[in-house]
């Protein structure tokens, strides 16, 4: 009995650690100007992906542990098409070696399209 008291304790005791942060980006295909991959230049750095948007000035970065191909692909086949846009949900605190992870990357028929 005193040992389960004691379990007891112990686990009110530690503190959480496991919590996961999602960030969402949604970025209409008329915005989109273009996409590139840039594959790892060392061992354990991050595959990253940078779409430019068609102001030529703004672009958007992702890092991810897993290579980035497809989700490439899925938004080059979205690029200029106003009644689409594409959904990047990165996990900001995975646990992976760089931290960070791309968990879906999809595109959508758009219900609004004054992008």
């Amino acid at each position: 009995m005193r040992l389960l008291s004691i379990l007891a304790a112990l686990s009110f005791a530690t503190s959480a650690h496991a919590y996961q942060k999602f960030e969402e980006y949604r970025i209409g295909g008329s915005e989109i100007a273009s996409v590139t991959n840039a594959d790892p230049s060392e061992t354990e750095a991050p595959y990253t992906m940078t779409i430019t948007l068609t102001d030529g000035r703004q672009k958007l970065e992702f890092e991810s542990d897993d290579d980035l191909a497809d989700c490439k692909a899925t938004i080059e086949n979205a690029i200029g098409d106003r009644n689409s846009y594409v959904a990047v949900i990165v996990d900001v605190n995975s646990q992976t070696i760089n931290g960070t992870l791309v968990t879906s990357c999809q595109a959508y028929p758009a219900l609004n399209t004054d992008f």
